[in-house]
């Protein structure tokens, strides 16, 4: 497992005393050539539903799809 990228929307500022909750979904997985990408995205709110942060990351598993003839 190799991190590969990871992005960053901030929706407003974390102040004292905020709970958050964090959400995270498998939104993609691909194929390049014998590697898996996997994209992960996590939804960072306050405990009242107040968006926070969106988190975008992608993980590189290597090695383990079958390659693709061509």
């Amino acid at each position: 497992l190799v991190h590969g990228e990871q992005k960053f929307a901030h929706h407003r500022p974390v102040v004292p005393g905020d709970r958050l909750v964090s959400t995270s979904t498998i939104s993609d997985i691909r194929v390049a050539g014998r590697n898996e990408l996997m994209t992960v995205t996590s939804e960072v709110t306050t405990e009242g539903g107040e968006a926070v942060c969106t988190i975008t990351s992608v993980v590189v598993i290597r090695g383990t799809a079958p390659q693709q003839e061509g």
